[in-house]
């Protein structure tokens, strides 16, 4: 076997998130994640609202499904993966041993992502009887689970389900109580569009819900119903059953919710709402990406979001097992995500298609806000939908967050802070959740308190009262001819009745015995009980102790003038990290890590219950054990000069330390991770990137497609408004005002663009901008907005033979681009001088091309660009770029 690499951080996106009780443990649920290759497990913890990771396991592959099932009666959830190993693999996590252990794991295909070895779709019968796994086209195949005299899991051999000319769209597990086990699958039937040369057929082909029956008596699938959809579908909801409700599927079709169940139940079909007095294309469809069920013993609903990022509620009316009515009610509206999990907490996890993924807390259930609730009894003519106004979170609350940097469009290495080590300067996101993030190795700190001292200190030290104490109760500050001792309580102040001497700095202190504290100060050792009586042991003569080393049971002091044996670190900023045998007591497996241009010091700290290490150089580290790894990572902070470690009930796990002339109280939440970023909203989803190394300034072109530009929202805006002006004019006068405000407010409408997301225009409708940034905080400089037929793809900084003092930023566009088919206006080049060191952009002129601009690079003072197919070679002019010399591409 052999690595081929390991990436320093894993895939920060997530593609399939599941739920469940992994841990086993009552009230208590976890959120499974999948990473591309990565496998985690998180917990959101009820009391601080923060995001853990349990678990995290890398399975050198490619997950493709996740689910999560429970036989009947247990306690515990087990992992279902389906990935492109060609095998099913079931996964039990051991909280003890803290990782993800094997139950089961089926060949029955090759390897590799193809469209007929199953493992794109996972089903589970809600009992937990049996599990489906099936392909993109043709091949289904079930298992069988059950128990064995022991109350071990166990699974059967699979038995087939397979269909020929068969596209799956979606497959889920029906609720049919403890009846055969039934599965729902969208598909398309495709044989007689093989033979169709024309190829018109392929547009007409209906979709069918097919229901698939898995029979325990004959252990046998069979094909039980099938049934033409009028609307195309992509994904399905399975409904409770039995006791908990009516049992069937909801279909997510294009505009509109159906409910569907075997039997007497007609169908119920109610419109998906739409935004009112939306800037998008009113012949825009409106899809469902996403779903969550949330069901107790008393009520059941489900949270449906669709692709513009809206949440809706939405539940169903029946009677006797017969629903009658569907209702659909506006929730909140959040980030777009590829998956959303409502644990028993009341937390939602979503993970984010784009961007970062967030755990919110459900404030509300949406029973008591003022939105309008819809229903499928509501009358409407053919084609006509409801309506919502979209607003600002009210039944959720953010209160945890995932960084992603999903998608990763561009990247550059540089340090532009000045800093000891580079920052990686990249381009995430999309459209108006797009950003800038700056990537900084080392963990991040949160800082707790900042209180500035009345001096430089030398030292610092935390103690506690007794020793069954579970916080600490002093912080003891060392001075050159002082002592500063502060109480932690609510507050940290200073007292002056602690015992200890203030009138002389101090070597050392901590506790001694269960309940005495000890201070080392250089003309002796003062010995402090719990009934504040002091002794004191005075140092012989006129020598003074220059050093010493305390624990609960000992101490040792140096004297000036008295020879000791002693161990000697160089001051050369490495720490070096040994192994003690316990047996022999030899040393091995010895490693050295440079940590700064200073000598090391090292402070016991704790972390997550454990002892860990603090090392201050030139920049603070931390060796800590996490997740059954040790970890060395500095911190993304000021340099330390002594730290402690710190526990109050406000911060039980935290780090006191001293930075110059202050005292800071630090707390490190996101252990693990490699980087902690610093993040800056964008505009447009960003293209490319350049780094202005004498300014530390960064130059971005944005670029959205189907995007408004800010005067093409305003002339939208204006266009709604004079039509609804115009109905003003037909309509009643008790109405006339009221669409008179409705047209202002229209006018007047600042949206959030990051929570609610941009409005959608037409196709081959662009809008670009180029952005001056300044890296270290992010403050925008300069910002040209292009036209709106315009889309910058190209960025270059070039300097020009015949102008060698400057320094000119060209910039490459596409006039009118259409994706599908693919065509074009042509492109054109914007040449900008760059100005006022680096922070602005002045316009020189602009060189229209027949093809689009994909790529412009210095070369040998003239600027090469790709135009189309063309590489052509391009001179400063003054009207525009003149063309030297050509070569085509064939």
């Amino acid at each position: 076997m052999h690595l081929y690499n390991l990436t320093l951080q894993g895939s920060s996106a997530i593609n399939q998130a599941i739920h469940g009780s992994f841990c086993g443990l009552p009230k208590q649920q976890e959120v499974c994640v999948a990473r591309g290759n990565l496998l985690q497990l998180l917990f959101c913890d009820p009391k601080t609202g923060k995001i853990h990771v349990l678990c995290s396991h890398n399975v050198f592959g490619i997950i493709r499904s996740l689910l999560s099932f429970r036989l009947t009666g247990g306690t515990k959830d087990y992992i279902v993966i389906g990935s492109d190993a060609g095998r099913i693999v079931i996964l039990e996590y051991n909280p003890q041993k803290v990782c993800f252990e094997r139950v089961h794991q089926e060949t029955f295909g090759k390897t590799g992502c193809r469209r007929i070895v199953p493992g794109q779709h996972l089903a589970v019968d809600p009992k937990g009887r049996a599990i489906l796994i099936g392909a993109i086209e043709r091949q289904k195949l079930v298992y069988v689970m059950n128990r064995d005299a022991a109350a071990n899991l166990t699974i059967s051999s699979p038995l087939e389900a397979h269909k020929s000319h068969c596209l799956c769209y979606h497959i889920v597990g029906v609720d049919v109580a403890f009846e055969n086990p039934t599965f729902a699958c969208l598909e398309v039937d495709y044989e007689d569009v093989d033979h169709d040369p024309t190829g018109q057929l392929a547009s007409k082909i209906p979709q069918t819900l097919t229901f698939y029956e898995l029979d325990l008596g004959l252990n046998h699938v069979v094909r039980k119903y099938a049934e033409p959809l009028v609307d195309k579908g992509n994904l399905l909801i399975s409904v409770p059953g039995g006791q908990d409700g009516p049992s069937g599927v909801i279909v997510c079709c294009e505009n509109y919710l159906v409910f569907k169940n075997l039997g007497d139940q007609p169908d119920i079909k109610c419109p998906i709402p739409r935004r009112r007095n939306e800037l998008d294309d009113c012949d825009r469809s409106v899809i469902i990406v996403c779903t969550a069920t949330h069901k107790t013993k008393l009520m059941y609903f489900f949270l449906v979001q669709t692709d513009q990022g809206d949440v809706f509620k939405v539940t169903l009316e029946s009677e006797h097992d017969i629903v009658t009515e569907l209702k659909i009610k506006y929730f909140d509206t959040i980030p777009v995500a590829n998956a959303m999990c409502i644990l028993k907490t009341g937390f939602l996890f979503t993970a984010g298609e784009f961007g970062d993924h967030n755990l919110y807390q459900i404030a509300h259930l949406g029973d008591e806000d003022n939105e309008p609730e819809y229903s499928s009894r509501m009358q409407l003519d053919e084609g006509e939908t409801f309506f919502f106004a979209p607003r600002q979170l009210i039944n959720l609350a953010l209160v945890d967050q995932i960084g992603s940097l999903s998608p990763l469009i561009n990247c550059h290495i540089e340090d532009l802070a000045n800093e000891d080590a580079p920052q990686l300067y990249t381009l995430c996101g999309r459209s108006s959740r797009s950003s800038l993030k700056v990537l900084r190795n080392g963990l991040e700190v949160t800082e707790m308190a900042v209180s500035e001292l009345p001096g430089n200190p030398n030292a610092v030290w935390t103690v506690k009262r007794n020793i069954d104490d579970k916080y600490d109760s002093h912080i003891v500050v060392s001075f050159v001819n002082a002592t500063l001792v502060l109480s932690i309580g609510e507050t940290v102040e200073e007292v002056t009745d602690s015992g200890f001497l203030g009138t002389t700095p101090t070597l050392g202190c901590g506790l001694i015995g269960d309940d005495a504290l000890l201070q080392v100060y250089p003309d002796g050792i003062r010995h402090i009980r719990a009934d504040r009586r002091v002794n004191e042991w005075k140092a012989p003569g006129k020598r003074t102790i220059m050093k010493c080393a305390l624990n609960r049971r000992q101490v040792a002091i140096a004297l000036a003038g008295g020879e000791i044996v002693y161990f000697e670190l160089d001051v050369n900023g490495c720490l070096l990290r040994t192994t003690v045998d316990q047996v022999t007591g030899e040393l091995t497996d010895n490693r050295s890590r440079y940590l700064g241009t200073r000598s090391v010091n090292l402070f016991r700290v704790r972390i997550q219950d454990k002892d860990a290490i603090m090392g201050a150089s030139s920049r603070a580290w931390l060796l800590y054990n996490y997740q059954s790894r040790f970890h060395l990572t500095p911190l993304s902070y000021i340099a330390l000069e002594y730290a402690a470690g710190f526990s109050s009930e406000q911060c039980p796990e935290g780090i006191v330390a001293i930075a110059d002339n202050t005292l800071r109280i630090l707390s490190l939440e996101k252990l693990g991770a490699v980087f902690n970023e610093t993040v800056h909203p964008l505009k447009y989803t960003p293209r490319r990137m350049l780094i202005h190394k004498a300014s530390g300034n960064l130059i971005v072109i944005e670029t959205d497609h189907a995007a408004f530009t800010e005067n093409g929202k305003q002339q939208r805006r204006k266009q709604l408004a004079n039509e609804l002006m115009e109905l003003a004019k037909e309509a009643d006068e008790g109405d006339e005002e009221a669409v008179k405000e409705m047209a202002d407010s229209i006018l007047n409408e600042s949206v959030d663009e990051r929570q609610m997301g941009a409005p959608k225009n037409q196709k081959a409708k662009w809008a670009s901008t180029i952005r001056i940034m300044r890296s270290s905080d992010g403050e925008t400089l300069s910002l040209l907005p292009l036209n709106e037929d315009e889309a910058a793809f190209s960025l270059a900084s070039v300097q020009f033979q015949n102008q060698s003092d400057a320094q000119f930023i060209l910039v490459g566009c596409a006039i009118g681009l259409q994706l599908k088919p693919r065509k074009s206006k042509g492109g054109c080049i914007y040449t900008f001088l760059l100005t006022e060191n680096g922070s602005k952009l002045e316009f020189v002129h602009r060189t229209q091309t027949d093809e689009v601009v994909n790529a412009i690079h210095d070369f040998r003072g003239m600027a090469l660009v790709g135009v189309g197919r063309k590489v052509r070679l391009y001179d400063l002019g003054k009207k525009k770029l003149l063309a030297k010399c050509e070569n085509r591409v064939s």
